[in-house]
């Protein structure tokens, strides 16, 4: 029988990480993904439902803990995929407005980072909404 302790659950992370299949938050403690994956939370029928319910725990996880989003949907929505690369691309262009010398090519800028927050707080009020 498999047993998730810190030692297989690491193991696990850093495989798929390694196969970029999963990025782990570093904010979040290591004991709440275990108490997350302990198999009386989890479907054990087999290892293909195992594993699906293994990953939905930890992106549900996520988008608790990161955006305060409770969804049953967000696996199958790429929800926190999304998410998390409307983050990237605002983090870009606010490190392009600061580094700009023109304050019109700021001010586009700033406007752009505004709407690409306006997707993802419309993004994430829908999934909460849909609960």
């Amino acid at each position: 029988m498999l047993r998730v302790n810190k030692t297989n659950l690491l193991q696990l992370i850093k495989a798929l990480v390694k196969y970029k299949i999963y990025f782990p938050n570093v904010d979040i403690s290591i004991e709440k993904y275990l108490s997350q994956l302990t198999f009386g939370k989890i479907d054990t029928f087999d290892l293909k439902s195992y594993y699906y319910m293994f990953i939905k725990r930890i992106v549900d996880l996520q988008l608790k803990e990161q955006y305060q989003v409770i969804s049953k949907t967000a696996l199958e929505n790429h929800l926190l995929e999304r998410v998390q690369t409307l983050d990237k691309e605002i983090q870009n262009l606010v490190s392009q407005a600061k580094k700009e010398k023109q304050m019109n090519k700021r001010i586009a800028l700033q406007v752009e980072v505004n709407k690409l927050k306006d997707k993802k707080a419309k993004l994430l009020r829908m999934e909460n909404e849909n609960e």
